[in-house]
């Protein structure tokens, strides 16, 4: 009886966590919902800043993005806020090169700011992609 209860327990505890993580997916010039690989949205930084949540993955469809002006409060780079644990950011292929998240030089692409001690990043993964022309 014992073995049973861990066995339900273990099995309650992996589908709460699945059911608590999100897949969101963009492509360059993506004009869906974000929600699956056929209907991508178009905004990294809107999958980033209105969408995801601890534990969720953004997944990047191979391509450029020019994150010029993406940014909620103007500016060039996409800020992953640090109150966001266990995000990933994941390109479109093994090739790094084959995703690239673009910059115009006169900004971050990408900045992580601890505004207080209770905020972190930990578990933020970014994969499988370029950033360029950041500051």
């Amino acid at each position: 009886m014992k073995a049973y209860r861990k066995i339900v327990g273990l099995s309650l505890s992996l589908l709460s966590a699945l059911a608590w993580s999100a897949d969101y997916y963009v492509a360059p010039n993506g004009t869906g919902d974000y929600l699956s690989p056929t209907t991508p949205g178009g905004s990294v930084s809107y999958a980033v800043h209105t969408l995801a949540a601890a534990g969720d993955t953004i997944h990047l469809a191979v391509g450029d993005y020019d994150l010029t002006g993406q940014h909620p409060a103007g500016g060039t780079y996409a800020h992953l806020q640090p109150t966001v644990k266990n995000l990933t950011v994941v390109g479109g292929s093994f090739d790094p090169t084959a995703t690239r998240l673009l910059g115009d030089g006169t900004a971050r692409v990408f900045y992580f700011e601890k505004k207080n001690a209770s905020q972190d990043a930990s578990g933020l993964s970014i994969r499988d992609l370029t950033v360029r022309g950041g500051k």
